[in-house]
């Protein structure tokens, strides 16, 4: 058995933040005052998502580690 795909909670977040850069980038080339305000909003959404995939990305990995040594403990018997 293997654990390589990534929880679906990672993935979700992974796509919420690539939409959201996207966005960020529409806006930064309009160039236009009123959107200072979701600018920011967007660099906080941002910043959120960064620090929930970062803790998910650390979650799956160390899940993933416990799970290759439970496997070669199988193996060796």
């Amino acid at each position: 058995m293997q654990i390589e795909s990534e929880p679906t909670e990672l993935a979700k977040i992974k796509r919420e933040l690539a939409t959201i850069e996207v966005e960020k980038e529409a806006l930064l080339m309009e160039e236009i005052e009123k959107n200072r305000a979701r600018l920011d909003e967007i660099e906080r959404g941002i910043a959120d998502l960064k620090e929930r995939r970062m803790a998910l990305e650390s979650q799956f990995e160390n899940e993933k580690s416990v799970f290759m040594k439970i496997a070669q403990v199988k193996a060796k018997d």
